[in-house]
């Protein structure tokens, strides 16, 4: 009679078995979902076979944590894991299935390699503005202008003209950004875009132009250098990008910016 109730707060379904289920009641969302990027998902949770047969109110933090650290260095295969386990628990915890939800709890731990980069030139961007007729030019120029890693743009939520997600560490995650209002237009075709995608769109449409290439993260090192060249200041330009706040007292506990703050510093960057 409880099964029949509800049979997901009883279950001792496996990893797989419930994210079986999540990516079915995802794909039959109002919203729906490309088959390119079911596709990177069915990638990214066939990386994570050594949780597949776990029944997943079994499976620890350590272990859930100890599996998208075996993933390796490359940061967007590891985010993109990180998206897979996320789903499966935002839908078990929907469900009652577990009683806690660990992916909150996750990192996204890789070598130091993806967080090189090189940010556009003044005059790349000066040519991406000429070609905003295109739509991953507008994306590129919308992770340019709000400093957001690519994967923190599957689950990025638009309140009004602030963007809130972020994807690694505690200091990432749920911040707020402000939208630059010349990308306003742009930002809804941007949300929900998949990296692998977008990465293999990037590289294709800036050998089209003409320009040399760059990666993702490198939108990132962009935004970066227009605080920088905007005169954002400093502890503003960290909060934004969702960098650590350091180990200074007064700004841990006092450094706060209210919105307004955040929207003024983001109206600093000319476009």
């Amino acid at each position: 009679m409880e099964w029949n109730r509800n049979p997901y707060t009883i279950s001792d379904a496996t990893f797989a078995e419930v994210w079986d289920m999540a990516l079915k009641d995802r794909i039959a969302s109002p919203k729906g979902i490309a088959q390119g990027t079911v596709n990177c998902y069915r990638i990214a949770f066939n990386r994570l076979a050594p949780l597949h047969d776990r029944p997943l109110r079994a499976l620890s933090l350590q272990e859930l944590q100890d599996a998208l650290d075996s993933i390796g260095n490359s940061r967007a295969a590891v985010e993109l894991q990180l998206v897979v386990i996320q789903m499966v628990y935002k839908f078990a915890t929907r469900h009652d299935m577990v009683p806690k939800d660990y992916s909150q709890y996750l990192q996204a731990r890789t070598g130091t390699e993806d967080e090189k980069g090189e940010p556009f030139t003044d005059e790349e961007l000066a040519e991406l503005k000429r070609h905003t007729d295109n739509k991953c030019v507008r994306q590129i120029l919308c992770l340019c202008y709000t400093g957001f890693r690519v994967a923190a743009y599957q689950t990025m939520r638009k309140e009004g003209d602030v963007l809130i997600g972020g994807v690694k560490t505690k200091a990432s995650k749920d911040r707020t950004v402000p939208i630059h209002p010349a990308i306003a237009d742009w930002i809804d075709e941007t949300i929900g875009i998949n990296s692998f995608a977008f990465r293999k769109a990037m590289h294709s449409t800036l050998a089209d132009l003409g320009l040399r290439q760059h990666t993702p993260h490198d939108c990132r090192h962009t935004f970066s250098y227009l605080c920088d060249k905007y005169g954002v200041e400093p502890f503003t330009k960290r909060m934004l990008l969702g960098h650590s706040l350091g180990t200074d007292v007064t700004d841990q506990r006092y450094g706060h910016r209210s919105v307004d703050q955040l929207r003024a510093a983001i109206g600093l960057l000319v476009f």
